[in-house]
């Protein structure tokens, strides 16, 4: 049985095999351009961006282009980004104030636990939406706040997503090369359809 160069390189494993190959090396990428906590957002963004180059190329990108892309990205949303990371951070601290007065208060509690969900889709959301390119920054902060309340079935999947990505990360730390570009993948797929 003879193949033909065609068939062997239109092959579904060498295509999920050059996908894996992606998601690693954009994970290590995220990891490696958010050491300083602060660009965690630049990060996310360039995988975003990164990853909408591979769809629109159909997955044909050769490693020095995805490494371009995403530096690329990064420094030209660096601000953006890095805005929206300062906002994520400032939800973190409202919570945790808020978390410390709670004192057995069921308003208080039931607040906290909104705007704990509020902004974990928030975080879900605005990289993508800033990474797109098509909205002002204050455009951008509105779309991730229209997903977050009123695409609720999609925005709880991502949530869901995020967290077994978590559970998995944790229990084996060698996974998070894997489970940052995993993440990533995953929601630029969901996020394409509803955003």
């Amino acid at each position: 049985m003879k193949f033909t160069q065609r068939e062997v390189f239109e092959n579904k494993f060498l295509e999920y095999g050059e996908t894996t190959f992606y998601i690693m090396v954009l994970s290590c990428l995220v990891i490696v351009s958010a050491v300083p906590i602060i660009t965690i957002g630049a990060a996310l963004t360039a995988a975003y961006a990164t990853f909408d180059r591979i769809e629109k190329r159909d997955g044909s990108i050769s490693l020095k282009e995805l490494i371009s892309v995403f530096f690329k990205t990064f420094v030209k949303k660096f601000l953006p980004a890095t805005g929206a990371t300062i906002w994520i951070i400032g939800i973190g601290a409202f919570i945790r104030i808020l978390s410390r007065n709670v004192n057995g208060n069921i308003f208080i509690l039931a607040l906290l636990i909104f705007i704990a969900i509020e902004g974990a889709i928030f975080f879900q959301t605005i990289f993508y939406v800033i990474a797109k390119g098509e909205y002002s920054y204050l455009q951008a902060i509105k779309k991730a706040l229209y997903i977050a309340n009123f695409k609720i079935s999609k925005s709880i999947l991502l949530i869901m997503i995020f967290s077994i990505i978590v559970v998995i990360v944790a229990y084996k730390a060698w996974m998070i090369i894997l489970g940052v570009g995993l993440h990533v993948f995953i929601n630029n797929k969901v996020l394409s359809k509803i955003a």
